[in-house]
């Protein structure tokens, strides 16, 4: 892709609080990509255009390789989420391309989480846990993204081995003023703690959203009641 021999892409930062003790645990990387003549170029769009063109392998690439080499130059170990496309599993090169880049980068695997998005198909169910088990063997975070916008939500839930759940915006949108999604996120994070998986909420702009998460447990939020995306963080 011409952007990345351009220099055209860069990544953003946006903070994820934990509930508790309402302090930074992680930072999210944001693509962003600054189209010379046309100005941001909105993510959903180029990152789909990309993934239907082949060429989503080599951005991914290049957002994990910059956001490991960044991560290792913070002052405080935090987590580094990555956004991966899922299309990488049924192709069983992802395990492989995050574990050589651990090497290169030397981020220690336990502060990478990569977050595939429910919005996209993981392929054939057996090669798709195969690769998010061989993920979680090197000690690397895998997150559901989207989740509950997505495909068969409570059927990856309960076949793929993953360590956190992010609960799709449109959720927030709705909270507190439907009775519906208050049952449902409430039910959902009362069974994914009892699962073992944590949960992050994203998009929380009100304190009453941020007091309901809290009520029932949910350990990570990100939104701009918290913070905005930056582009540098030290």
């Amino acid at each position: 892709m011409q952007a990345i021999d351009r220099n055209e892409l860069s990544l953003n930062w946006m903070p994820i609080i934990a509930s508790g003790t309402q302090t930074v645990v992680a930072l999210e990387a944001l693509l962003r990509w600054e189209r010379p003549g046309s100005g941001q170029v909105p993510p959903d769009m180029f990152i789909q255009c990309a993934e239907n063109g082949g060429l989503i392998e080599k951005i991914d690439q290049w957002s994990l390789e910059t956001a490991c080499r960044t991560a290792v130059e913070w002052s405080h170990p935090l987590r580094v989420c990555v956004n991966i496309s899922p299309t990488w599993l049924a192709k069983r090169h992802l395990s492989g391309m995050v574990e050589a880049i651990l090497q290169q980068t030397g981020l220690a695997p336990e502060r990478l989480q990569i977050e595939l998005s429910e919005k996209r198909p993981f392929g054939p169910r057996d090669i798709a846990y195969q690769e998010l088990s061989r993920l979680r063997a090197l000690g690397v975070h895998v997150a559901l993204d989207d989740f509950g916008a997505g495909y068969s939500s409570l059927e990856r839930l309960a076949n793929f081995p993953v360590d956190q759940i992010k609960f799709d915006r449109s959720f927030m949108q709705r909270l507190n003023d439907d009775r519906r999604v208050n049952e449902v996120m409430g039910q959902t994070i009362q069974m994914a703690r009892r699962l073992g998986i944590s949960c992050c909420a994203k998009g929380v702009e009100t304190e009453r959203q941020m007091a309901f998460l809290d009520s029932y447990g949910c350990e990570e939020v990100q939104g701009y009641l918290l913070g905005v995306p930056t582009e540098d963080y030290l």
